[in-house]
Parts: structure tokens; C-alpha cells; sequence
């Protein structure tokens, strides 16, 4: 499948399918054992994972995400705080798309659904532990291998 015919299978998904629900699967949010907490005016590097993957079912299909957040100090080692968030959503319609760009709407659109979810567990679960809350990003869409869209050529002026 080209880029082209799997952002267009992305963009029909988006205007026919309808999100059922989300469904955690499974919530992690662990500290390092001994672990000093920093203290709220340090600046800490997040290491962000995603994972996506997805399965077609008698309704339409489902996406299974898991984001994954690592806390580190900046000169340090090694990651003091770990979060995992897991959550399968559920999409009536159109299960009968490609594989591929099923797996696309889930890197995308799905993603737009579950974020702002896991960001504000994270950040919750994360001032629940005494810690600084930690604030992932706003999710930017960016579309994989989306096509590359050439500006128009400036006509000359007259």
C-alpha cells in the first residue's frame, strides 16, 4: 500500500467509524526502589514509548495502545519512575478495511482518543506518589508516511 492509498484509508476510517469505548487493560506506575524524589524546580527528561496494534472484530475492530513513560533526571544513569498505561478502544464499523490502514487509524486517530486519558492518569498517579506531577506533552498528530505535501509555486508578480 502507498503512503497515498493509506492516508486515504486513514481519512475515509476517521469519517465511518464510531469509538464504542475505551477500555483499560492493564495501569503500572512504579518507583525505583531507594529513590530520592527531586525537588519540584528540577527539570527531568521523559522517555516516551508507544506501542499500537489492532484486531478486526464481528462489529468493526479494535485498537490496543500502550504508552509507556520513563522519568529520569538529566545526569543521571538511569530512570527513577516508570508508567505504563494500557487501554484497548473499541470501534464499531468498517473492520473490513486493509490490515494496514486499520493499523495506521490506530497510530493516529486512535492516539487522539487515548491520550489525553493516560496523560491525565500519569499525572495524577504521579502527584498521588509524593512526586512532582509529571506533564507529558499535548499529542501532535503526525500521520505515518503521510504524504509530503509541496508548496504551490509562487506565481510572479506583475
Amino acid at each position: 500500500m502507498t503512503p497515498e492509498e493509506r492516508q486515504h484509508h486513514v481519512l475515509a476510517l476517521a469519517k465511518r467509524v464510531e469509538l464504542l469505548a475505551l477500555v483499560p487493560s492493564g495501569m503500572l506506575a512504579r518507583l525505583r526502589a531507594g529513590t530520592q524524589l527531586p525537588p519540584p524546580s528540577e527539570e527531568l527528561d521523559l522517555h516516551i514509548r508507544i506501542a499500537t496494534g489492532s484486531a478486526k472484530t464481528k462489529e468493526g475492530f479494535i485498537g490496543a495502545i500502550t504508552i509507556s513513560v520513563l522519568v529520569q533526571r538529566k545526569q543521571a544513569p538511569r530512570p527513577f519512575a516508570r508508567f505504563v498505561y494500557r487501554v484497548n478502544a473499541h470501534y464499531r464499523g468498517n473492520g473490513d478495511a486493509p490490515d494496514e490502514a486499520l493499523a495506521a487509524f490506530i497510530e493516529t486517530n486512535g492516539l487522539v482518543h487515548v491520550w489525553p486519558y493516560a496523560r491525565a492518569w500519569i499525572q495524577t498517579t504521579s502527584s498521588t506518589m509524593g512526586m512532582t506531577p509529571v506533564l507529558l506533552p499535548f499529542y501532535r498528530v503526525q500521520a505515518p508516511n503521510a504524504v509530503k505535501m509541496e508548496p504551490e509555486p509562487k506565481s510572479p508578480r506583475k
